[in-house]
């Protein structure tokens, strides 16, 4: 089981509301447990945040994996 929503996650999320626009935000988050085996729900406003940014969320430049922004490292010169 997941514990976060991948960027994919986000955009199949997208999809299936622009499919089925009766789908409530809170039956979003219900569909999106099953689909992509989450261990929690999204909250309804996560779901609401992610359809108010799909523009930006759908765009190639948003990125492909896991993350949004990749990890900095603080301390490369660590052995």
């Amino acid at each position: 089981m997941e514990r976060w929503m991948t960027i994919e996650n986000k955009r199949s999320l997208i999809d299936k509301s622009a499919a089925e626009p009766g789908m409530t935000h809170s039956e979003l988050a219900g569909w999106s447990k099953r689909a992509f085996r989450l261990r929690a729900a999204p909250a309804r406003n996560t779901v609401s945040d992610m359809l108010k940014n799909a523009s930006t969320i759908t765009k190639p430049e948003y990125g492909e994996g896991k993350r949004r922004k990749p990890l900095k490292v603080k301390a490369p010169g660590l052995p």
